[in-house]
């Protein structure tokens, strides 16, 4: 069975955008989750990303045209993200042209405000994948360190000690 308060999200890219969106769409069915690379506010990433003509044909247009601009912000996690409870781990490369960094900082300094916990790593001069060996090896201990705090039953012993 599944343990309803123990459930996390994850994902890159599409996976992190995802990820975002479950946490403000239902805000009491996750404990924790780690976005990687993910947008949470359709408005910026428009006027940011390399890609913002492929929000064209997602949005049905331009955040300027009213029916595009209703769906983009119905559809941003930042902008619907009171009552976040899911403590939240932001992973993101610097230089992330496709999903830019701003995402990222929007959605952290929402849940900061809130007083959710949360951390946001920005791993400098990177961009939107292949962040090279050791920053990935950093990132997925950050990760699992962050499940074991906020995922693993109490009195377990978490996978980072050494004993």
């Amino acid at each position: 069975p599944i343990d309803p308060g123990r459930v996390g999200s994850t994902g890159h890219s599409y996976g992190g955008i995802l990820t975002n969106w479950l946490i403000t769409r239902y805000p009491d069915r996750f404990k924790a989750a780690v976005p990687g690379a993910g947008a949470s506010n359709w408005t910026s990433n428009y006027a940011l990303s390399d890609v913002s003509r492929s929000k064209e044909l997602e949005f049905l247009g331009p955040p300027w045209e009213p029916e595009a601009r209703e769906v983009m912000i119905r559809q941003s996690a930042y902008l619907n993200s009171g009552g976040v409870q899911a403590a939240t781990l932001f992973v993101h490369g610097e230089d992330d042209y496709r999903v830019p960094l701003e995402g990222s900082i929007q959605l952290y300094t929402s849940l900061k405000k809130q007083r959710v916990p949360t951390k946001l790593i920005i791993y400098e001069g990177m961009a939107h994948g292949g962040w090279g060996h050791w920053n990935n090896v950093h990132r997925m201990i950050n990760e699992l360190r962050w499940w074991e705090t906020y995922l693993k039953p109490m009195g377990t012993v978490p996978v980072s000690d050494p004993n």
